[in-house]
């Protein structure tokens, strides 16, 4: 199989692990991130959020619908972690 060529000719199985592996990849990555010190009472919703992307992610496996609204919240929370590392 090669892997430089058209990227939806891979099987489905292996499209829907890749996803699945990237998205819960970054999401772990962001809430490690957020487990250092800075004083911040969003902490927990954004805790919260990770887990419901995480949650979408592993969903997306069985049903496609998942994948939009796991990377919905996920951009959600980034740009909400960017603008709370900005102002404080």
């Amino acid at each position: 199989m090669q892997l430089d060529g058209n990227l939806f000719a891979l099987p489905n199985w292996l499209l829907h692990l890749l996803l699945l592996s990237g998205l819960v990849l970054a999401a772990l990555l962001v809430w490690f991130w957020l487990r250092r010190p800075f004083p911040n009472h969003l902490r927990e919703v954004l805790r919260y959020a990770l887990i419901l992307v995480i949650f979408c992610s592993f969903l997306q496996v069985l049903w496609p619908f998942f994948l939009l609204p796991a990377m919905i919240i996920f951009t959600q929370t980034l740009l909400l972690v960017m603008r709370i590392e900005r102002v404080g």
